[in-house]
């Protein structure tokens, strides 16, 4: 699924993000290793030297070696459980910002006093919530006061394409995009985001001309790469 392409300051830091290239991604890091069968080994000789019988008379006084492997894999789960638990805290801790943001906007915006980037911030904070129709209210309030620079505009033509996509407007969606790429001839997230809002109206040789124009620019992007073929 491809996604509005914003980046931010102040506030916009919750909210906004400039990757003009969406390959796949969120990777969230792995656990290394923390043992193997034989690492058990050095434990074993120094615990019991030779001198004190092997480990099979160990066993036979009442030893257990397989405890010191259940005492490993019980570390393991609970490295992993605290690490799942602070994910859980962390997107608490977001949600809970972006509540409080959006909150904050939605009052400035009743009030009158929201600017072109408040009514853009706040649209963008409910396509993140998926509240797409009243994100589009916004966007367009910013689009019709906008007096920003080009490669926002750019990307704000690009956040109501995508709204629109989630909603079905398929030819709304295509309009918006096209906007996009007219303000930045570059931006090849909104390419590959026209090649997608055309894929899905099964308008194929479009959407593989707005893919080609994303790799005569970005050679490398792999969204690209995988739809072109």
């Amino acid at each position: 699924r491809r996604h509005p392409d914003v980046k931010g300051k102040g506030t916009r830091g919750l909210v906004r993000r400039k990757n003009d290239r969406r390959d796949r991604h969120d990777g969230h890091g792995r656990w290394g290793a923390w043992t193997r069968g034989n690492d058990l080994a050095p434990f074993v000789r120094e615990a019991y030297p030779s001198g004190m019988g092997s480990v099979g008379d160990l066993a036979a006084d009442g030893f257990d070696p397989s405890g010191g492997i259940q005492f490993v894999y019980l570390g393991v789960l609970l490295v992993l459980l605290s690490g799942g638990v602070f994910s859980v805290i962390r997107q608490v801790i977001y949600r809970s910002k972006l509540e409080e943001a959006t909150k904050e906007l939605s009052e400035k915006s009743r009030s009158g006093k929201a600017t072109y980037d408040d009514e853009y911030q706040l649209g963008v904070l409910l396509v993140k919530k998926k509240l797409y129709a009243t994100a589009l209210k916004h966007l367009d309030s910013a689009k019709n006061t906008w007096e920003g620079p080009d490669d926002e505009l750019a990307q704000l033509h690009n956040t109501i394409g995508y709204a629109y996509l989630q909603l079905g407007k398929m030819v709304e969606a295509i309009d918006e995009y096209k906007q996009a790429v007219a303000v930045q001839p570059g931006y090849v997230v909104a390419w590959n985001n026209l090649g997608d809002a055309y894929k899905r109206s099964k308008d194929y040789k479009n959407a593989l001309e707005a893919y080609e124009t994303t790799l005569r620019a970005d050679a490398g992007n792999g969204v690209a790469r995988e739809q072109a073929k």
